[in-house]
């Protein structure tokens, strides 16, 4: 009921603890939570006859939009002119936060015969301890404290701040003096305590997108906000490389391995083993097939040899090819200093030369060989090879190299019966 004075002492609670329970959203109307779950109401009692100010209400309304206490927090006299405030945790909505305790000192008294009312809040908005300055006034009894209409307290300064306490200041300071059940060495505690979050999809909000309700800080606690990232290292203590699998019973953490080891199944579970192939390998220039029962290493081959596929395994080889240097008719002697020369296809060297009589007369002739450009006079020869009162002729282990493009010619001379000839030139691309 209302007096000219204020609400009756035995109309409001000042001090609460609200219990988490499972029905209760955090949209639901704070005051119907009060009135149907709040079993003790520690004061005011019989005899304490409190008034009922403003800022009381105001720290009602500040708690019912979720903003408040969970543990600790409590407010303490450390002095007559500074106050204590024990670490806790708070809540600011659906953001659970760690307060590690602090103190506000220098508090002034009041003047010569007057008191004045402190407020001490958290002020979630910056996460900070505050004292609202209340105004001096002469107190119809200099000894009273809540129960007085003069001074009043201040109100809140915005709908951010957790009202902790209420600090009586005489112009002794902050006296260490009870009064009645609400207060301790002038210091009223006006915690409201609310209840962690509740895990309802319809009362939890998040603060970004793609995120888990879970707890991450070590020991028992409310749920917070974590990544996927967070809810993998769950796990086990991962790090860089690290991959997770499904274990016999539940997920399992698979180190890293070795720098060049590939993931292989086993019989249940994938395992790190060294590369078969990049062991395989062991010399620059080798190649990796498949052989009859695995991968094998084909070593490098000689420079200029090609790659050509044998009847079950790949195997270099050499790349030859000859040309046939063709001279007379064979009814006729030949004659001396004609000349046939191709152009080359590839770097190449000659390494061996045959010389065959085609109609098997028993001659001579000498067969030089020439190394020129398509535009350059063929210049000296750079070897000779002869035919000597025989059929054939044949010389090897030769190594007279040509460029790409380059020209061999063939010139006859010193003939003797010789009628018709094949020079015939072998040539191992480079």
């Amino acid at each position: 009921m209302w007096s000219d004075r204020g609400w009756h002492s035995k109309t409001i609670a000042l001090r609460c603890r609200w219990k988490a329970d499972s029905a209760l959203n955090v949209g639901k109307d704070f005051f119907d939570y009060v009135v149907i779950f709040m079993s003790t109401i520690l004061f005011p009692r019989k005899g304490d006859r409190l008034r009922a100010n403003s800022v009381f209400f105001q720290a009602m309304r500040v708690a019912a939009s979720g903003k408040g206490v969970l543990t600790g927090m409590v407010p303490s006299r450390s002095s007559a002119t500074a106050v204590a405030v024990a670490s806790g945790t708070y809540r600011n909505v659906n953001v659970i936060g760690t307060y590690a305790g602090g103190s506000l000192t220098a508090i002034p008294a009041a003047s010569s015969g007057m008191l004045r009312f402190d407020l001490i809040v958290f002020d979630v908005s910056d996460t900070t301890l505050k004292r609202v300055a209340g105004s001096e006034d002469i107190p119809p009894v200099i000894s009273d404290f809540l129960e007085t209409t003069t001074p009043q307290p201040p109100e809140l300064a915005s709908a951010s701040q957790i009202l902790l306490g209420v600090v009586r200041v005489s112009s002794s300071g902050i006296g260490a003096v009870a009064y009645g059940h609400y207060a301790t060495d002038s210091i009223a505690n006006m915690i409201i305590e609310l209840p962690s979050p509740l895990p309802l999809s319809t009362a939890v909000q998040f603060g970004a997108t793609s995120r888990v309700l879970a707890r991450k800080t070590a020991g028992a606690g409310a749920g917070e906000e974590c990544t996927l990232s967070e809810i993998l290292d769950f796990i086990g203590s991962a790090a860089r490389g690290d991959i997770f699998y499904r274990g016999a019973s539940g997920w399992l953490k698979l180190v890293k391995g070795v720098a060049g080891y590939v993931l292989t199944q086993g019989a249940d579970d994938p395992a790190w083993a060294s590369d078969p192939i990049v062991a395989a390998l062991t010399t620059r220039g080798q190649m990796i097939y498949r052989g009859a029962t695995g991968p094998l290493a084909l070593n490098k081959g000689v420079a200029g040899q090609g790659l050509v596929q044998g009847a079950d395994d790949p195997v270099w080889t050499t790349r030859s090819f000859k040309v046939a240097y063709a001279f007379g008719d064979g009814f006729e002697v030949l004659e001396a200093d004609q000349e046939y020369g191709v152009s080359l296809p590839v770097a190449c060297k000659v390494v061996a030369v045959t010389i065959r009589e085609i109609t098997q007369t028993t001659g001579t002739v000498t067969c030089s060989l020439y190394r020129h450009a398509l535009a350059d006079a063929r210049g000296n020869a750079i070897d000779t090879f002869t035919i000597t009162n025989a059929k054939y002729f044949s010389e090897g282990s030769l190594s007279w190299a040509f460029t790409k493009d380059q020209w061999a010619t063939i010139v006859i001379s010193g003939i003797t019966s010789a009628k018709k000839i094949v020079c015939m030139v072998e040539f191992e691309a480079t």
